[in-house]
């Protein structure tokens, strides 16, 4: 798995979204973003739906050590700002991943 695809994987988890719940969200089924993500786009479909993806989905937080308020703060901001200024899919995402991270206590 190419550490880009891996990333988009790393960015799906992050939201609490499943491969099969992040399908029906594109209209598309599970089997496709698994292979996204394992694999990478191989037809132009595909590459835009990638595409769409990484635009969907918010930023992951450093890997290395404990993540900060600061970078929690940027995340939750991100987010709120999509909220926001998006419609549609993009809203509907960045509603659930900031209700998800209420949830564990991450403060508005």
């Amino acid at each position: 798995m190419s550490r880009r695809h891996r990333r988009l994987q790393d960015r799906r988890r992050l939201t609490g979204l499943s491969q099969t719940e992040l399908a029906e969200m594109l209209g598309t089924n599970q089997g496709v973003i698994s292979r996204l993500e394992n694999y990478g786009p191989k037809t132009d479909r595909e590459t835009r739906l990638a595409d769409e993806i990484d635009d969907l989905l918010p930023p992951l937080p450093p890997r290395k050590g404990e993540v900060t308020n600061a970078q929690l703060q940027e995340l939750t901001g991100w987010l709120d700002q999509r909220i926001q200024e998006s419609d549609g899919l993009r809203k509907t995402v960045a509603i659930e991943m900031r209700s998800r991270l209420r949830e564990i206590g991450v403060p508005a």
